[in-house]
């Protein structure tokens, strides 16, 4: 397949040209179209990377606890960017001994994605599940519309799941959660899954992006471009100062490729910024939600405390 195959629309065409051509880097969202959807289903699965297993396990732990925290009514549930839907699979089976129908819309930009999750949902159809999936792309605006849709069709309040670590990985992490806060009423609760940073160990947080599942995953818009891994080599870093993962592909050798029109060269030592994923920590966190209209409800981790959920709450400003 190539890129003009996955990438789904003359916006994103751009968005993409203008980030890789004009700063070198290319924002993660792209890597989940089409076949890179599949690509991130591996890595959710690999016990080496391990985190889709560790937040999977802290969900099951602390869904009783978040249910009480949001007082036990119905709420209609929205998962931002599902992944392959199993963590879905956790949360819909635990509302669904409590009350239903269950109301669920998972939003994503990717299109293979939304047909893992619903694949991995469809046992759960016969439960009295009322399931529905729209493309969006939730780091350009706000879903307020399809939100309010659920409010009047399902239940009065919505229950939002932002998983995966999401938060951690676009560029503006502010603009994310203010889109999010714009799709949601007073009344709304959302929960954010998050690796945190443990300064002490660095180490630890880097061995998860240094296996070969996640390495074959980044790469896989520049390989779409015919970019081959050989011609660099990826660089996996720690930055203290931004307390984020960065991964960079730092080219070998000289490197010259078309795309769209536009010629897109690489001399040796260039580099091209695939990733950066936040690691936060509580005290963070809380500025981070105060700074964009939300305020925490309910922290919890596992034993380790490196992987915590965040239950929080719109705001009035």
């Amino acid at each position: 397949m190539t890129l003009d195959g996955f990438l789904q629309n003359e916006k994103q065409v751009s968005e993409f040209v203008t980030a890789l051509k004009g700063r070198k880097e290319i924002p993660l969202k792209f890597v989940y179209l089409e076949a890179g959807a599949y690509n991130w289903d591996k890595i959710i699965e690999d016990r080496k990377y391990g985190l889709g297993k560790l937040e999977n396990d802290l969900l099951r732990e602390s869904l009783s606890g978040i249910y009480r925290a949001i007082g036990q009514r119905k709420y209609n549930l929205i998962d931002i960017g599902p992944g392959n839907g199993k963590k879905a699979v956790t949360f819909v089976n635990f509302f669904l001994k409590r009350y239903s129908p269950i109301y669920y819309w998972a939003l994503d930009i990717s299109r293979e994605m939304l047909r893992l999750t619903l694949k991995n949902l469809r046992p759960l159809l016969g439960h009295k599940v009322v399931l529905d999936t729209d493309i969006a792309d939730f780091e350009q605006g706000n879903f307020s519309q399809g939100s309010r849709k659920l409010r009047q069709e399902g239940y009065p309040r919505n229950l939002l799941f932002l998983l995966g670590n999401t938060i951690g990985n676009p560029f503006d992490r502010d603009r994310v959660l203010t889109n999010i806060r714009e799709s949601m009423t007073l009344s709304d609760y959302l929960v954010i899954g998050l690796e945190l940073a443990d300064l002490t160990n660095i180490k630890r947080i880097i061995t998860h992006y240094r296996q070969p599942v996640v390495k074959k995953f980044i790469l896989f818009c520049l390989e779409s471009m015919g970019i081959k891994s050989a011609n660099g080599v990826i660089e996996v870093k720690f930055n203290r100062k931004k307390s984020q993962i960065e991964m960079r592909f730092r080219f070998k050798r000289e490197v010259r490729v078309l795309f769209k029109g536009e010629v897109f060269s690489y001399s040796r030592g260039d580099c091209v910024l695939l990733l950066i994923s936040y690691k936060s920590d509580r005290t963070k966190l809380e500025r981070l939600l105060e700074k964009t209209g939300f305020r925490m409800r309910g922290f919890y981790t596992n034993a380790s405390r490196s992987y915590g959920l965040i239950l929080c709450q719109p705001k009035r400003y």
